[in-house]
């Protein structure tokens, strides 16, 4: 039974809560608890990122909402002090076969138990936990004394992309990224971390390329970079860089720009890189051989898309070398370079994944059976390049135009109303795919490019349009009532503010039990301007 909203009705007490993205299976029954004097205690396989996870939730619980109903569970004899939480299996590994499944089972006061048979199955039920509980008069309450809940994600790849090519994001926004992702449980951040306008990888065996960067503020170094990696790890997410290549290039000749191709083209798109240069090969393979020891992720992202051939085209050396190659298009000058770059990965044990141009424009070329594709160009319902992709036997993330979060929807909507547009897309939709071709289908992403996107808008743009999406991606079957839907994201956006993420609004006139506190410090101010209380 799938409920995005439980109603608890007892004798004059109402009570709404909300579980986000809703869970696979709930039941529930019998009158409020008290939570008091609470702590959470580990009873299985113990870890630091369980440990890490105690103590974040322990502290989560002190930002619960307060309840907008009337609440009493005065007399009702439970009270819960503690959640026990039983990881049977001792797997650190995070990849695309873990195992995320939980169950919690509460029957207070006696039982409250989260089992599951990874850590990060674990920390989603630990998310869960926290979002049934609400506040009312100062104490923490649990709706309901007996609560069984069996949950398992949709796909194993859910998934956001962010640009910092186009736009810089610091540290801080990063780590609010990753703690509403978490929230969301969303497990893949996709950062397609450079592209022409900017290089911000700091790079320490190719120093050079920081040139590429908007300023040497502008940059991630290697500290930063492992720090995000293992905080995102403790809360059950996998970070895929992406260095798209080899167009959307223009940076990376800043520092070294015998890397570029050479051409008298102004267009934006068209300096890819040379493909026909051992040089060209040898600077990657040792940029790379740096982001392996970074990123510990098994994927990588090697972007492929919009390469445009007009400089290659341009270039009399490049077209002298595709004839002394017996090559006569440019689809198969950039599958030559395909072939070498994903030759570099294999080295290094990563899986490479590319934009759908590259799987396209393939032709002879027998790609590896490792190859990811993330397809895009198609709009939403148009699955035609999805099913060509694994049926020729690969792995597909799906995602497409009509999930690019810079871009308002079609339409006349009003800015973050158009949520109900992305809770529409589905991965894979009405295709006719065998079991096992649907089990090629990894998941999808919503895609933040960031043209005019930086930390001054970046939560404010993502949701409630990502939280929409996240939906989608974790619950097999999502309601269709989009009353029902509505409300809950609404008390969902609500949660998200106590949380500190500036989720925009779901519901016009809508408003929070709590208001945002925006956070201001003026030029002439060394103190946070404080509202004043009548």
């Amino acid at each position: 039974m799938v409920l995005l909203t439980l109603l608890l009705i007892m004798a004059t007490v109402c009570q709404t809560v909300t579980v986000w993205p809703p869970p696979s299976e709930l039941t529930f029954s019998g009158p409020c608890v008290v939570v008091s004097d609470f702590k959470f205690v580990s009873i299985g396989h113990a870890s630091s990122i369980l440990t890490a996870g105690i103590n974040r939730y322990t502290a989560i619980l002190s930002s619960t909402p307060p309840s907008t109903f009337s609440m009493d569970c005065a007399g009702t004899g439970s009270h819960l002090q503690v959640l026990g939480i039983n990881i049977t299996g001792t797997s650190l590994v995070f990849d695309d076969s873990t195992d995320e499944s939980y169950q919690l089972i509460i029957n207070a006061p006696t039982q409250a138990l989260i089992q599951a048979p990874t850590v990060f199955g674990g920390l989603h039920g630990l998310e869960t936990f926290s979002q049934l509980l609400v506040r009312y008069k100062g104490e923490l309450i649990l709706p309901a004394s007996k609560i069984t809940i069996s949950d398992t994600p949709r796909f194993p790849h859910r998934g956001l992309m962010i640009d910092t090519g186009r736009h810089f994001l610091p540290l801080s926004s990063l780590i609010a990224t990753l703690d509403a992702m978490a929230y969301h449980k969303l497990n893949v951040l996709h950062w397609h971390m450079v592209d022409d306008q900017a290089f911000p990888y700091n790079s320490t065996v190719l120093p050079l390329l920081y040139k590429g960067a908007f300023s040497p503020k502008h940059t991630y170094n290697h500290t930063e970079l492992s720090f995000l990696v293992q905080y995102a790890l403790e809360r059950g997410i996998r970070i895929i860089p992406e260095f798209d290549t080899p167009g959307h290039s223009t940076s990376w000749g800043d520092g070294y720009p015998n890397l570029l191709t050479s051409c008298s083209s102004k267009s934006w798109q068209t300096r890819p890189m040379d493909p026909t240069m051992d040089y060209t090969y040898s600077l990657l393979e040792t940029l790379f051989r740096e982001v392996a020891t970074i990123f510990p992720d098994k994927q990588i992202h090697l972007g492929g898309d919009e390469v445009s051939p007009d400089c290659w085209n341009d270039n009399p050396k490049v077209k002298a070398w595709m004839k002394d190659h017996n090559m006569t298009t440019f689809e198969q000058l950039q599958s030559y370079f395909e072939e070498q770059l994903f030759s570099i990965i294999t080295k290094e044990n990563r899986d490479p994944i590319v934009w759908e141009e590259v799987f396209t424009n393939r032709g002879n070329w027998s790609m590896p059976p490792t190859s990811i594709i993330e397809v895009w160009i198609s709009p939403a319902g148009d699955y035609s390049k999805l099913v060509e992709v694994v049926k020729a036997g690969f792995r597909a993330i799906y995602t497409t135009v009509s999930l690019y979060l810079d871009y308002q929807s079609p339409g006349d909507r009003h800015l973050s109303a158009d949520w109900q547009v992305y809770y529409a897309i589905d991965p894979i939709g009405p295709t006719k795919l065998t079991p096992a071709e649907k089990k090629l289908v990894l998941g999808g992403e919503v895609c933040m490019w960031a043209p005019y996107q930086d930390a001054t808008n970046f939560m404010s743009v993502v949701f409630p349009r990502a939280s929409a999406f996240a939906g989608v991606l974790w619950s097999e079957h999502h309601s269709t009532n989009m009353t029902e839907v509505s409300n809950n994201l609404h008390a969902f956006r609500c949660l998200l503010l106590a949380r500190g993420i500036g989720s925009a609004p779901v519901l016009m006139g809508s408003y929070c039990p709590e208001p945002w506190n925006f956070v201001y410090l003026p030029p002439w101010q060394t103190i946070e301007l404080k509202p004043t209380v009548f």
